[in-house]
């Protein structure tokens, strides 16, 4: 009977003015062969989160010609990140970085695996310039030395802030920022490091002198 009415649905084009919570009912109870058609067609046409995870479904089990791009995109805005790699293998071309990044080496291809390890070399590489400049002004005593300067201007202030900010008390956890982020924070720390940092070690440097 759900077949039969099925049928009926497509032959007056009734199907996108059916209610979506009517269509999974039929959709549930045809085969997976009338099912799957008619959902990369309501996705095409009137999308829901509940059409894109009964579509999802009939992916999982097997049924992976035919969908087009746009249906695999309204999947792929309705379901978990695990879930991914079941539409990568259909059709890579929906995913950004941002969502390989994410998946299991194993069901990316070769110039997208290559994307993702030069993604967390960059990030690995900043990670490790950041902490150098935090362990170098960290090892340098200068929180110590600048409390015996009496000038304690923009710079002074700049600097004093960011060591208690990233050096003296941080505990953050870099591999878990994103790149953009670090990125951000390495032309601060480089700026404070190249810029105040060095200003202030110069006059410790001419006080000790005096």
């Amino acid at each position: 009977m759900s077949g039969d009415y099925l049928e009926f649905l497509e032959s007056k084009n009734k199907l996108d003015e059916t209610k979506v919570k009517t269509l999974i009912e039929v959709l549930k109870a045809v085969s997976i062969k009338q099912a799957k058609p008619v959902a990369n067609h309501l996705l095409n046409n009137k999308p829901s989160k509940e059409i894109a995870l009964f579509a999802l479904r009939l992916i999982k089990d097997r049924e992976t010609n035919d969908w087009s791009e746009k249906a695999l995109t309204h999947i792929k805005e309705n379901c978990f990140i695990e879930d991914y790699q079941h539409l990568y293998k259909i059709n890579s071309n929906i995913f950004e970085l941002s969502d390989i990044i994410s998946m299991p080496d194993s069901v990316l291809l070769e110039n997208d695996l290559a994307r993702k390890k030069a993604h967390f070399a960059e990030k690995n590489n900043i990670k490790e310039s950041i902490e150098k400049i935090i362990g170098e002004i960290a090892a340098s005593g200068i929180r110590e030395e600048m409390k015996s300067l009496s000038m304690k201007d923009s710079v002074y202030i700049k600097l004093n802030n960011f060591i208690k900010k990233y050096v003296a008390h941080s505990r953050e956890n870099y591999s878990k920022l994103g790149l953009e982020e670090l990125k951000t924070r390495l032309k601060e720390f480089s700026s404070v490091y190249e810029n105040d940092f060095k200003k202030i070690k110069e006059r410790i440097n001419k006080k000790n002198k005096m």
